[in-house]
């Protein structure tokens, strides 16, 4: 809606053949009828400034030929939504899919650190008894001598 900014809630079309937001298009023609006082109630497109009267006759007063030719100034139009609604499913599996990696990654680096600690724990043994095989060396040379 080029009044509101916003995605279409309840499209009208007026005469001219722009689409606007029902609440917004008769926010707008209020506010513009506030300001003038006319016999026939006529109202400018936001867009094109083009005029169209907001008056429908009732049509039971009209003879049934010309009923078909009586347009009313503004009509309820269908606006498909379904790409935005794709759009926003397709965000919204995207976003639990990040979330999932998310946890997995916390998952996989919590393991990697225990399996680290574990391999330098085993290092540390490792140098420890290397350092004592040293030591019982150094002491078996001298026992020899």
């Amino acid at each position: 809606c080029s009044i509101c900014l916003g995605i279409l809630k309840e499209p009208v079309s007026i005469p001219c053949g722009h689409i606007y937001c029902s609440i917004c298009i008769a926010n707008y023609v209020n506010s513009a009828s506030d300001d003038e006082e006319e016999a026939m109630p006529i109202s400018t497109c936001p867009t094109c400034r083009s005029s169209f009267t907001l008056f429908t006759p009732d049509l039971s007063l009209l003879s049934r030929k010309y009923r078909p030719y009586v347009l009313p100034g503004i009509r309820r139009i269908y606006v498909d939504n379904t790409p935005y609604q794709e759009l926003q499913r397709k965000l919204r599996e995207a976003e639990k899919r990040i979330k999932a990696l998310e946890n997995t990654k916390q998952d996989l680096l919590r393991e990697c650190e225990r399996h680290m600690a574990v391999s330098n724990a085993h290092a540390e043994g490792e140098h420890q008894a290397r350092m004592d095989l040293s030591a019982a060396q150094e002491e078996s040379i001298e026992f020899q001598e």
